[in-house]
């Protein structure tokens, strides 16, 4: 509008841009809804694809000696699962009661192989299409950054760190990669040791040191210093897996910042342009 407009075209003008402005804010909070709705909607679809691809797979066997080191209450439940679907044998399957004794105690290295690879392939390319959970990880990729931004972060990454301690993407990277460092070299004396255990060198690749790790052989050499002070609590199993809990490596824990009570950097809103944390 031109400085010399009458007064009354300026009044309309301004009227008209008010309400775009609202107009815009508005359709912005509509998106936002319409971001999560979907977000949940593909996060409940995941789960449902898990549980159906974990469902769907099971192993009958007929020969005993392929369980063997199974204990037999175990394999009793292997038993009854068979015989509850009108078979012989033995029926294993994907869900925890059956599938962690399997991996912790069978001797034959190629079945737990073959379970271990079932397990961490569910849900994926490599199973039936219609439980391919890759779609959907890439959709949310992307609601989460309009989503992201529609709050005024750069990304999902910054939205993430609002209620946590970390004060920046780049100090979880620098985090990350400090601990990579200092890990590294108790991993790599650790695989030896159990490397020793099988008599040969072992690799750090697919089942070779999930089978270790699972089965929780400990190297004759020496404890296994896999868990801290105080992991009982944390992780039940620890009390009962075959690796000493060290008691001078306690892990110490920070505050939470949303329950210490320390203040949470605030974010320009894209559609209100307000200073407020998400997490209020």
């Amino acid at each position: 509008m031109e400085p010399g407009a009458p007064a009354h075209r300026r009044k309309r003008a301004a009227q008209i841009s008010g309400s775009a402005a609202r107009s815009c804010r508005r359709k912005q909070r509509e998106r936002l809804r319409s971001l999560r709705e979907r977000e949940s909607q593909i996060a409940t679809r995941f789960a449902e694809n898990v549980l159906d691809s974990t469902g769907a797979f099971s192993l009958v066997l007929d020969d005993a000696q392929q369980l063997a080191g199974i204990p037999e209450d175990v394999l009793e439940q292997y038993r009854e699962a068979a015989g509850a679907d009108g078979r012989t044998g033995y029926k294993l399957t994907l869900h925890a009661p059956s599938y962690l004794p399997a991996l912790q105690y069978a001797q034959d290295r190629s079945l737990r192989e073959r379970l271990y690879r079932a397990y961490t392939t569910r849900a994926s390319e490599f199973g039936p299409a219609e439980w391919d959970n890759t779609p959907l990880m890439l959709e949310l990729l992307k609601l989460r950054r309009e989503h992201a931004q529609l709050l005024g972060y750069r990304n999902f990454a910054e939205l993430s760190l609002v209620p946590k301690m970390a004060q920046s993407v780049d100090d979880v990277a620098q985090f990350l990669r400090d601990l990579a460092r200092r890990a590294r070299p108790h991993a790599q004396r650790e695989i030896a040791d159990l490397g020793r255990v099988r008599r040969r060198p072992a690799r750090i690749d697919g089942t070779e040191a999930v089978g270790h790790l699972v089965r929780g052989r400990a190297p004759p050499a020496g404890p296994l210093r896999l868990f801290g002070a105080g992991a009982e609590a944390v992780f039940p199993a620890v009390a009962r897996a075959r690796w000493p809990v060290r008691a001078d490596r306690a892990p110490v824990l920070g505050p939470d910042p949303l329950r210490s009570g320390s203040g949470v950097a605030p974010r320009t809103c894209a559609f209100t342009g307000s200073r407020r944390s998400v997490a209020s």
